[in-house]
């Protein structure tokens, strides 16, 4: 309401996100950490819930497109994924902490 953004675009060059989901193996403990994995075009994330593993793959358009970043990451994983359609993405955060959470 109101937040103001600074932009981090000059050194995230970084325009388009991929989400995708991971199930969580059966009997494996949910680890309580997210990791983040450089990749050629930008970065992945996965963050663990209880119900499965929440990833986004935030890249550059200007590098790669949606086929070939979904491509990229299943050669990481090792498996297929199913990504819901890319947005657009803006590195930034805001000038005043809290604000943009409402």
């Amino acid at each position: 309401m109101g937040a103001r953004w600074h932009s981090y675009a000059n050194w995230l060059p970084v325009n388009r996100a991929m989400p995708f989901w991971l199930p969580i193996p059966d009997k494996r403990e949910i680890p309580p950490f997210t990791l983040a994995h450089a990749l050629g075009s930008g970065w992945m994330w996965q963050i663990p819930t209880q119900n499965r593993i929440g990833c986004r793959y935030v890249y550059s358009d200007s590098h790669i497109g949606p086929d070939e970043a979904r491509r990229e990451v299943e050669s990481i994983l090792g498996n297929p994924i199913d990504p819901a359609p890319t947005s657009e993405f803006v590195p930034a955060d805001s000038t005043t902490p809290g604000s943009a959470t409402v």
